[in-house]
């Protein structure tokens, strides 16, 4: 099964159970819905204005008997009010219940009932009071009919008023039950869906990332110089396995390279050695960098494996740490040599502790049997005690401080090139925090141009040195990155030579 049919596969079973999740809970929130808006659109507003009937009848008859026993107008007009009152309520009643079967009936019989009493009684008992007969008023009240006809009227709007609170309780209960049921609902959802991720991660583990881990250790152990010849297997799903065999295709080709390489760099030992020599003292050395500072570099040679670009790392055994770069014109063995007496002069200059403007001073007296050449060339000595570098540039490309937020800063030439012309250097410093990188480079790297004829220019590898920097600030993987970048873009690069030195402070 290929890797993209199991993606797909997982991901129609979670859709399928979401959907069946979706709907379950959809279903329950409607109901939990339902018993809400019933209660509270209906039920409840109808509980209370049953509440305020039957208080409006016990009202009308207390303020009717107060009436005719004081004769107060004041209690007439109670009287009245609650009538009218008792009348707003049995409207709202039939508004809100009047499409309810089961109340309709009972409405009625209460619009009845009350009619009834105010014929009865109410409004007889009235018209005693007005012709100023209040025994005849209260012989009407104490009537067995109108005795009767209140209490069915007051029992009735009691036992509506009990209805419809026991109704309001169920109708709670209800939303409720709902509300309960719904959470569960919501907690079976939550474990299926988690329970899908822990397969689907196992699905992968087992599918994905075992197989990537076992074409990383064969990739791995292939790049060992030992093993170069240890065949990768592909494995894993199609995509994956396919994956393999392009990477054992690739280390077919690398090791074609290496054993074409190996085979040169014979033949030149056995043909040249002076070149070779020349190489090998042109090679930084081995210890770079001093505990505080963490340095890289690469050089790319134009011409074989003997070029007229240089660098190197020398330790000034006070916790500093120098980088050299430096460019001579041309290429070739002759080339070499002038930048072999360059690095050693300088070399000497900075263990000795000579001042960097007269290190190039010095390093000017190389070319006066080359009046021809000459050279550009930056030092940059990190301090990692003061967290700064200081730099002296002999014309040479502009060598980069890539800060921590992103922001760039060029450390520009401080003087000519160095020829025998000779001239005067000054030197500068900056800060170098730690997290910042330094990026020093020779002109094969900014003249590079792509199949449209452009260059990198500054701009383009300020580009390059930002992402990188923020991909991973470590000098080996600055180098790397920026270096794939310009070899991707350009198709001019083999003719010049390429160098890139990275360094940063290490962390404490």
């Amino acid at each position: 099964m290929t890797l993209r049919a199991r993606v797909l596969a997982t991901v129609g079973l979670v859709l399928v159970l979401i959907g069946i999740l979706s709907v379950g809970l959809a279903d329950r929130y409607g109901q939990a819905r339902s018993a809400v808006n019933s209660v509270v659109d209906t039920i409840g507003p109808a509980a209370e204005s049953a509440a305020g009937l039957s208080t409006d009848i016990a009202n009308m008859d207390r303020e009717l008997r107060i009436h005719v026993s004081t004769g107060a107008a004041r209690n007439r007009a109670l009287y009245e009010s609650a009538v009218v009152s008792a009348a707003l309520h049995l409207h709202d009643l039939d508004v809100g219940l009047g499409g309810d079967p089961t109340y309709a009936a009972t409405l009625a019989d209460l619009a009845a009932d009350l009619t009834r009493w105010i014929t009865v009684a109410g409004d007889p008992t009235l018209a005693a009071m007005e012709q100023g007969d209040p025994a005849a008023a209260q012989q009407v009240l104490d009537s067995p009919e109108a005795q009767t006809s209140h209490a069915q009227l007051s029992g009735r709007a009691f036992q509506l008023s009990a209805d419809l609170r026991a109704q309001t309780a169920a109708g709670q209960e209800d939303s409720a039950r709902a509300a309960r049921e719904l959470a569960i609902a919501l907690g079976l959802a939550l474990a299926v869906l988690l329970m899908v991720t822990l397969l689907s991660y196992v699905a992968l583990r087992r599918g994905v990332l075992r197989p990537i881990d076992a074409l990383r250790q064969q990739l791995r152990v292939s790049a060992t110089p030992e093993h170069h010849d240890t065949v990768i297997v592909p494995v894993g799903p199609p995509e994956l396995s396919a994956l393999g065999t392009d990477a054992e295709a690739l280390r077919r080709a690398l090791v074609r390279e290496i054993d074409a390489a190996s085979a040169a760099r014979a033949a030149l030992e056995q043909e040249g050695p002076v070149v070779d020599a020349i190489r090998t003292e042109l090679a930084p050395r081995a210890d770079l960098a001093s505990a505080g500072v963490l340095m890289a570099g690469m050089l790319r040679p134009a011409e074989g494996v003997l070029a007229g670009d240089f660098w190197d790392g020398i330790p000034l055994g006070d916790g500093r740490t120098a980088a050299i770069v430096c460019d001579v014109s041309g290429h070739g063995p002759r080339a070499g040599i002038v930048a072999m007496r360059i690095k050693t002069s300088i070399s000497l200059g900075l263990m000795s502790g000579t001042p960097l403007p007269e290190m190039l001073h010095r390093a000017c007296d190389t070319f006066a049997e080359e009046p021809g050449r000459f050279a550009t060339l930056i030092v940059i000595v990190a301090d990692p005690s003061a967290q700064r570098l200081t730099w002296v540039n002999a014309g040479h490309p502009a060598a980069r401080v890539i800060r921590v937020d992103g922001t760039i800063e060029r450390l520009d030439p401080t003087g000519p090139m160095v020829s025998w012309l000779l001239g005067s250097w000054t030197v500068q410093e900056v800060p170098l925090g730690v997290g910042d990188v330094c990026v020093a480079l020779t002109d094969g790297v900014l003249e590079s141009r792509d199949e449209a004829g452009d260059e990198l220019g500054d701009d383009g590898l300020d580009e390059r040195l930002a992402v990188a920097v923020s991909l991973d600030p470590t000098p080996d993987a600055v180098i790397a990155h920026v270096l794939a970048g310009v070899r991707d873009r350009a198709v001019t690069l083999g003719r010049d030579d390429v160098t890139l030195v990275a360094m940063r402070l290490a962390e404490q």
